[in-house]
């Protein structure tokens, strides 16, 4: 019954079944299969089906509305019987935006190094993805951009600024080391995250705000895919800056800071405010708090921000 009402509050939020499907990480004849079986398990239609989603039936709203109610209190289920738990059973579940994936291993090691024995989960996800996982108690904290109006009903804590940076292959990089200014990357043909993306509206509206049309050869959802194709020479590519210290196969390929302006977004833990009241909470809490925390996001972020200086300056090579 569960599986059943997260597909069906995940239809009401896309109003398209592949679409659904596609954010649950399903087929769309298992979501389908999924809704009918809950509609056979309360011997009703929910789901108002032509060709395409065409709605929900009056109990299907019912349903929807409280299937939430029926998702938190499992959240808080879960919570209570993990507080039962040995503190070598505790499972640390963890969502993180694709921009974080290199910085998300200190944040894992920092829950080790509090509780030894415990293990973790890292899901990978776009920011609703996360924000719906926390609010589901699916997951304990985020990675994430701190957007004010999208976490709300979250407790923020400010971990390091992005910045951002263009990675060209070295042949047409100029000085490897010097600053570019955003209008000469809108000259170029650009490899960039897909629009559907956080990152990458952050980055459009820079462009924006610059009355700029940059010229997009690419678009993936990945920061890997974007570096490969500049590797290959048909583009560059703009990235956040933590995302290139950890990368493999990227030497030799020219990361110069993106200036005029110098863009910065916070990025930060997020946990759910009632989750704190909680004593796993309140141990998190206690951590994610801790001075330690924030001074190792930034010492990464400086190392990263050194490391590829040196790494692209003439006459030298990475390993």
């Amino acid at each position: 019954m569960i599986r059943g009402i997260e597909c069906l509050l995940m239809l009401e939020e896309t109003h398209h079944f592949g679409a659904a499907a596609k954010k649950l990480g399903m087929s769309q004849p298992s979501l389908s299969q999924c809704i009918a079986a809950l509609e056979r398990e309360l011997d009703i239609r929910l789901v108002v089906r032509g060709r395409n989603f065409e709605g929900f039936t009056p109990a299907g709203e019912a349903v929807t509305q409280q299937g939430r109610r029926v998702l938190r209190a499992m959240g808080d289920l879960r919570e209570m019987v993990d507080r039962c738990r040995p503190d070598a059973r505790r499972r640390f579940v963890i969502g993180i935006i694709p921009i974080t994936t290199f910085v998300a291993p200190l944040l894992s090691a920092l829950v080790i190094e509090q509780s030894p024995a415990a293990s973790l989960v890292v899901e990978v996800g776009d920011m609703h993805f996360v924000a719906r996982g926390i609010r589901e108690r699916k997951l304990d904290a985020g990675i994430v951009y701190l957007v004010p109006e999208m976490l709300r009903d979250m407790v923020q804590y400010a971990l390091y600024e992005e910045t951002y940076c263009l990675v060209s292959p070295a042949r047409n990089a100029g000085t490897p080391s010097r600053p570019v200014s955003w209008a000469h990357a809108a000259t170029l043909p650009l490899a960039l995250l897909s629009p559907e993306m956080l990152n990458r509206r952050l980055v459009d509206k820079v462009f924006e705000d610059l009355g700029l049309k940059p010229t997009v050869r690419l678009e993936g959802d990945s920061i890997l895919s974007l570096l490969t194709h500049v590797e290959s020479g048909l583009c560059s590519a703009i990235v956040p800056r933590s995302s290139i210290s950890s990368l493999p196969g990227i030497w030799g390929l020219s990361v110069r800071p993106l200036v005029d302006p110098v863009v910065k977004h916070s990025v930060g833990l997020v946990m759910l405010k009632e989750v704190v009241a909680t004593p796993w909470g309140q141990q998190l809490d206690t951590l994610f708090r801790s001075p330690g925390v924030e001074a190792r996001f930034r010492q990464f972020s400086h190392i990263a921000a050194r490391d590829r200086q040196q790494d692209t300056e003439p006459g030298r090579q990475g390993g």
